[in-house]
């Protein structure tokens, strides 16, 4: 069997003082996360016996940027890819250009001269074949960030997350009318799955996600498959201009 996991993370956080002479002063915060794969011409045979992943208990009460990526399918591809860019506590003046830049983008790719799976065994006893299972349960309870899990067990199949977050906060008082200040976000998946051939005789396919992103805030994405010659995408870019008071709220 052949699996193809791919995680990027980029992440550029600059703050500055409060305290600082006043000039024409530019601050600029770029990140960029891309992933590109390609899975083809494979082939493989499950005749029996169970394939699958599971996470329990798993990422509970974390801060920041969670990437999680599991794979039983055989002959696929899972991509993971964070982009953050922040200014933080910047004090800003009409005429200071101050921008944050944040671009995540996958590119995959589960096809060529075709990926072969087979499940099972042509047979008259067709109650033998394998067990196809993705299990989520009782994880990324109270998470705060940007969270991503993918879990596959779909032969063939293609699965992308994506997100880009461009923040640029500045102070809370005394801070004039903002001009120059930008902050965008760009978010991309580009995939292709074709020309792949999967057969299944006999056996049983389940997804299942339990108790798991309770009480979370921020940006959070799941994918579960269990389907053959699949393709699954979440893309999210946001940008955002606060002030220092209501970014420090979301954080608790």
């Amino acid at each position: 069997m052949k699996y193809l996991l791919l995680a990027s993370a980029a992440v550029i956080a600059l703050g500055v003082g409060a305290a600082q002479a006043r000039s024409m002063d530019e601050h600029y915060a770029s990140a960029l996360s891309v992933n590109i794969g390609n899975v083809e011409s494979n082939r493989s045979a499950i005749y029996r016996g169970s394939n699958g992943v599971s996470m329990l208990r798993s990422f509970d009460g974390s801060r920041g940027v969670m990437q999680a990526a599991q794979n039983a399918g055989a002959n696929s591809a899972i991509q993971n890819s964070t982009a953050v860019a922040a200014l933080w506590g910047i004090e800003l003046a009409e005429r200071d250009p101050n921008r944050a830049l944040a671009t995540s983008r996958n590119r995959g790719e589960v096809h060529g001269s075709g990926n072969d799976s087979t499940l099972g065994r042509e047979s008259r006893r067709r109650s033998t074949g394998p067990s196809l299972e993705t299990d989520m349960t009782n994880s990324f309870g109270g998470v705060r960030g940007v969270a991503q899990a993918a879990q596959n067990a779909g032969p063939n199949s293609l699965l992308q997350n994506s997100v880009a977050v461009a923040a640029l906060v500045f102070c809370d008082r005394g801070c004039p009318e903002v001009d120059l200040a930008r902050a965008v976000a760009t978010s991309r998946n580009n995939g292709n799955v074709e020309d792949n051939r999967a057969t299944q005789y006999a056996g049983t396919s389940q997804a299942q996600m339990t108790s798991s992103f309770n009480g979370a805030a921020g940006i959070m994405q799941a994918s579960q498959n269990v389907g053959s010659n699949s393709l699954l995408q979440n893309s999210v870019a946001v940008g955002a201009i606060l002030p220092q008071a209501a970014a420090a709220g979301f954080l608790r």
